[in-house]
């Protein structure tokens, strides 16, 4: 490696070091996209579809009433793209792999793969259709509790993986002493290395950096909140929601809100005992009695298989409404963990031209396809070496993800 970096090694060390800064996507991801992805451009949106799953009915005989009309929903994804510029002084080149790991891999490819997962993150947490919380006069364990039988009965068979904070990691390991304890897990190691936490409830729990903190607004701020409609369009929701007058307080992202009478949905659009919880996308100001535009996830309430809410006697988004109460304890912070099912996540790699000027590799890891590219500046001696990541990432499915919301210590 005398005057380049450009290795089929060094490329694998770099890319190995980037997986391993991303345990919240790579590990539980499933590609979608893989064959239509070919030339497509940064900035470029893709849908995944919510099928439908029919209506079942009884008797042999086919009625006017019994629907035959397949109805699906979309989710938008975009395609985004990363990268990272090294320049090395051929007097200083690096010699060998060793030395690449610790002057690039260990620095560049670690804040890159940081990156990637702290946008896919912020993009992302809140996209669920359930909120856990600890039970009054519990810890925080029934949170994660609830949160892996839920997606158990959400659908059967479901490979678990959830996200924690090192913070909530930590709070949970005091709360050990109770008796509640994270499992070894030879499958978590595997996948996550070092990030591994261990298995609870049947879900393989992860460490992931970057993962948000709540903290809940005061009592008063949330109270008499009411939902008068809603809508939907490509997995984002939008609930028009009042206040009492003169509250002008800001409610932040992640905050969950809801109704008394709605229930979270499973897999194929039946409902759950689950309550289903309106969770903000990002920060609203209200504005006392006026109509105020909240975002939320997706808000699907027809009698479709991509269903996501039941509320009895509705239909249609748009007759979404009634009192909103925050399950949560008004002035407390939470840790927000996730528990989602392993193929709800969407990863895909966009393929990379090579420029024509410089010099292209191109490899795969783990799942993760790499650009890097190599120009020499023949003015100053030095080597400009980009590395590339396009993807596609997201999820796809919010009925198959739980947030779990854990008082901090």
């Amino acid at each position: 490696m005398a005057n380049t970096i450009i290795t089929s090694k060094a490329i694998k060390v770099f890319l190995a070091d980037m997986i391993q800064s991303m345990p919240y996507v790579i590990g539980a991801s499933k590609s979608h996209f893989s064959d239509q992805l070919t030339g497509k451009k940064n900035g470029r949106d893709y849908y995944f579809v919510l099928r439908d799953a029919g209506n079942p009915t009884d008797g042999l005989a086919v009625s006017a009433s019994d629907d035959a009309t397949i109805v699906e929903k979309q989710v938008k994804l975009t395609v985004k793209h990363k990268k990272s510029i090294v320049e090395l002084d051929v007097l200083q080149a690096i010699v060998d792999l060793g030395d690449f790991k610790t002057e690039v891999a260990d620095t560049y490819a670690v804040k890159l793969g940081t990156k990637i997962q702290s946008d896919i993150i912020d993009a992302n947490i809140y996209k669920a259709t359930v909120a856990t919380f600890p039970k009054a006069g519990s810890n925080s364990w029934s949170a994660l509790t609830k949160a892996g039988a839920h997606l158990r009965a959400t659908r059967n068979g479901a490979k678990l993986t959830g996200y924690l904070s090192s913070d909530a990691s930590a709070n949970l390991t005091v709360d050990a002493l109770n008796g509640f304890h994270f499992a070894p897990s030879t499958v978590g190691e595997k996948l996550y290395g070092e990030n591994s936490i261990g298995k609870f409830g049947g879900v393989e729990y992860t460490e992931v950096t970057d993962l948000p903190i709540l903290t809940v607004p005061t009592a008063s701020a949330i109270s008499g909140i009411s939902a008068v409609s809603a809508t939907s369009t490509d997995g984002v929701g939008t609930l028009y929601v009042s206040a009492p007058a003169g509250n002008t307080a800001t409610l932040p992202a992640g905050l969950p809100l809801q109704l008394s009478n709605a229930y979270a949905c499973n897999s194929v659009g039946s409902e759950t005992k689950t309550k289903f919880s309106f969770i903000l996308q990002s920060a609203v100001t209200l504005n006392g009695t006026a109509l105020i535009p909240a975002t939320v996830q997706s808000i699907i309430a027809e009698d479709i298989g991509a269903r996501n809410i039941y509320i009895s006697g509705v239909n249609a988004a748009s007759a979404v409404s009634g009192a909103l109460t925050c399950p949560l304890s008004a002035g407390v912070e939470y840790d927000v963990a996730q528990v989602r099912c392993n193929d709800v996540m969407n990863w895909d790699n966009v393929p990379l031209a090579d420029l024509s000027s410089g010099k292209s590799s191109s490899t795969s890891v783990g799942g993760v396809d790499m650009k890097v590219t190599e120009h020499g500046d023949w003015d100053n001696m030095v080597n400009k070496t980009r590395w590339d990541v396009s993807y596609i990432a997201g999820i796809v499915d919010e009925r198959l993800v739980v947030d779990a919301y854990l008082p901090r210590v």
